[in-house]
């Protein structure tokens, strides 16, 4: 079962867009229940929050290097250039 769903771009759509897809889909409202109906989410992570954390400076690139899902320098790149285009928006 592919539980991903395109919720939106950053980079392209406009923010309300992506709140409104995001408040909308079964997949998370289903994550946020009280009590949660998931149980075997309850202590997961994605690939999202990982990147969000070196984003947001809870973690440094070289250890994303050591995940090797990140640690191709197409990947490492990829994510250096998104976290420097978030610097630039955030600081206009």
């Amino acid at each position: 079962m592919d539980w991903s769903v395109k919720l939106g771009n950053a980079f392209e759509d406009p923010a309300n867009q992506i709140i409104d897809s995001i408040s909308s889909n079964k997949i998370y409202n289903m994550y946020s229940l009280n009590p949660p109906r998931l149980p075997s989410c309850k202590f997961c992570f994605t690939v999202s929050e990982i990147i969000n954390l070196y984003f947001n400076n809870q973690i440094a690139i070289d250890d994303l290097k050591n995940i090797r899902l990140f640690n191709g320098k197409e990947s490492l790149s990829v994510i250096e250039n998104m976290k420097k285009h978030q610097q630039i928006s955030m600081n206009s």
